[in-house]
């Protein structure tokens, strides 16, 4: 019995040792496919036209110092036409682009330091939440310097705000 037992295992550890061997050796086989295809993907790359179709960030320093970024974005037609009928479509674009960062976690946290930096001079500070929120509905760009218009403007929206307003519900 125990030899029956003995000539499984052994049975056993055999399949797998094959198993293994030729795991290894597709292994090798893949690195090697994958190797020659690296090599063509990198010869096509060199050979064919660039892709238009592949949008590319271009930075610069503008005329005013400040740096600057240039990026190709695909449009809807029905957006093209509507901002054809703004008088500064570009500014309606950087505004879209600036709402979009404000939602990230970074963007988020950049504005509530630059508005809390301009609201010292008041002795003020921003809440994270609902407040926060609510001044980058309005100010997509936080205001570098705060002025009483502006806080008075800020105020009176507030009191305008239906009062279940939550950042959950935007």
């Amino acid at each position: 019995m125990s030899s029956e037992i003995l000539g499984h295992l052994a049975a056993a550890a055999d399949a797998a040792s094959e198993t293994l061997t030729e795991a290894e050796a597709s292994g090798t086989d893949v690195g090697k496919l994958l190797d020659v295809l690296a090599a063509a993907s990198t010869s096509a790359v060199r050979i064919l036209p660039p892709d238009p179709s592949v949008k590319v960030l271009r930075r610069y320093v503008g005329a005013d110092g400040r740096a600057m970024v240039e990026m190709e974005i695909d449009l809807d037609d029905d957006l093209v036409e509507y901002l054809d009928t703004l008088p500064d479509r570009n500014a309606f674009i950087a505004e879209a682009l600036r709402r979009i960062v404000n939602k990230s976690t970074l963007g988020r946290h950049a504005y509530y330091r630059k508005l809390n930096a301009a609201a010292q001079e008041f002795g003020l500070r921003v809440g994270w939440g609902t407040d926060l929120d609510f001044w980058m509905d309005h100010h997509p760009e936080p205001p570098v310097r705060l002025t009483a218009e502006i806080l008075t403007a800020h105020a009176q929206r507030v009191s305008q705000r239906p009062p279940c307003h939550t950042a959950g519900s935007r």
